[in-house]
Parts: structure tokens; sequence; C-alpha cells
């Protein structure tokens, strides 16, 4: 093979390789940076601690996103105006592979019974800084949470 049909066959083989790359961009790879979620601009999705995490903190958010990539581990809504959390808010919205979710300064005065049912992974939920008055056992009947952050007198509004 003459030399210039091989630098011609190096740069061929390079660009297929580029190009294969640049196609190849798994979800894992776009979580790598930090940036804004695709279908979700109002929220920031990143690796962090082994997770994919959705970050829609203070995004004027009034219900759950039904628009984040199912496969998000990690939710953080702190300081959205979400007032309450529906039945089915996270499994409506095709979240059901949550470990984390933190929902805190976000003035819930209601969470429905079963607002977070079939989350069977969830491991931490943060309700803190809200304006619950009261939370039914049935609440985290189908929840297998190991952590409850929220303020202290939360233990007494379970009844």
């Amino acid at each position: 093979m003459s030399p210039d049909k091989k630098e011609h066959v190096y740069l061929v083989l390079i660009l297929i390789v580029l190009v294969g790359q640049s196609l190849s961009k798994s979800t894992s790879e776009y979580y790598q940076g930090q940036q804004r979620c695709p279908n979700t601009p109002s929220c920031i999705c990143k690796w962090s601690g082994g997770k994919r995490v959705a970050d829609c903190s203070n995004s004027g958010l009034t219900k759950v996103p039904d628009t984040l990539n199912p496969e998000i581990q990690s939710l953080i809504l702190d300081g959205n105006p979400l007032a309450r959390l529906r039945k089915d808010a996270f499994k409506s919205a095709g979240l059901l592979n949550i470990q984390r979710l933190s929902v805190a300064k976000c003035g819930l005065t209601d969470v429905h019974d079963d607002a977070f049912r079939d989350l069977k992974i969830l491991v931490e939920l943060n309700l803190s800084s809200n304006n619950l008055t009261r939370l039914r056992p049935k609440t985290f009947d189908a929840v297998s949470y190991t952590h409850l952050r929220a303020h202290e007198t939360l233990r007494y509004l379970v009844c």
C-alpha cells in the first residue's frame, strides 16, 4: 500500500473512532458532568455518590416533574412551592428508582397516604422544614426507608 493510501486509511479510522464515540454516549456519560436535565431544564442532572441525581431545588415547581429520566436515584425538590404531595406523586411521574428524596422547605401542608407508593427502594426521605401537622402511618407502608430526616416534632405527627 502506498504511503498516501495508508495516511488516508488512518484518517478514515480516526474519523470512525471519533464519530463512534460521540454516537455511543450512554446515560452514565451524560451524568458525568453537571448539566441541565433533558426535558426538565429547571433541574440539574449529575452523578453524586454513585447515584444519578436530579437537583430541582428552588425551581418554582408546583408538582413532581414527570419529564425526568426514570433512572434518577436521588431527587432533590427542596424550596419548591409544592404545598402537597398527591396520591402516587412519584409513581405517576415514572420515578420508581428513587433511593434518596428530599422535599424540604416546600411549604408542604399535606402528604397523601399513597404519595410514596411503589418507591420500594427509598432509603432516605427528608421532609424537614415544612408545615405538616399530621402524617398517617399508612403513608410509609410501602416504603422500606431506613432514615427519616425531618423536623424534630415530625415524630409526633405520625398518628
